[in-house]
């Protein structure tokens, strides 16, 4: 994908302060946090928009690369691809920059992908149905955050390389910029 760049790898952790703490000894340099929130989000498992309450750390590992950790709180909806903290197993995802989500999405799915989960911010992504969500045809415009799980098997999140000075920004507070790696300026413009 050169359309996309890795910046982080991901896990569901069942308890978001004891997996940072862990990882604060094993080479995590810096973390941000969000407080507990809700987003609201088209869930494939679900069959629909599912609004669960969560919270998320980035650390950085390196220059380029971070690591994510999610916690979803177990007596509300907990999407398919964090369903992992639930349990206390860590599910995995790669997490990529892009600058158009959409064109990424209908590579993937055309390739056997499905969308698993995505940010529902628009209302094309409002209206994905499990059996929508695997036709590259039908991608909607307005695609935001999304996680395609590929035919291979592998969860793959694609982030829209604009939010990283704003609403990373806005979620993470003003370290974000010193924890989440910078996307590369050609998907900035």
């Amino acid at each position: 994908m050169t359309d996309a760049v890795p910046f982080h790898v991901g896990f569901a952790a069942a308890d978001l302060d004891e997996a940072m703490t862990l990882h604060s000894g094993h080479g995590v340099r810096r973390w941000v946090t969000t407080d507990w929130h809700t987003t609201v989000y088209f869930d494939a498992a679900a069959g629909g928009l599912v609004e669960p309450r969560y919270r998320v750390a980035y650390g950085r590992l390196t220059d380029e690369f971070a690591v994510e950790f999610l916690t979803v709180d177990p007596a509300g909806p907990v999407p398919l691809p964090w369903q992992a903290s639930a349990t206390g197993v860590g599910a995995a995802h790669l997490g990529h920059w892009v600058r158009d989500t959409r064109p990424v999405t209908q590579r993937l799915l055309k390739a056997g992908g499905r969308i698993v989960m995505a940010r529902a911010s628009s209302p094309g992504v409002r209206a994905l149905t499990p059996e929508t969500a695997a036709d590259p045809d039908g991608v909607p415009e307005g695609l935001d955050s999304c996680y395609v799980l590929t035919a291979a098997g592998q969860l793959v999140e694609l982030v829209p390389a604009a939010i990283w000075s704003g609403r990373l920004v806005d979620t993470f507070g003003p370290d974000t910029p010193e924890v989440i790696p910078r996307p590369p300026s050609e998907l900035l413009g």
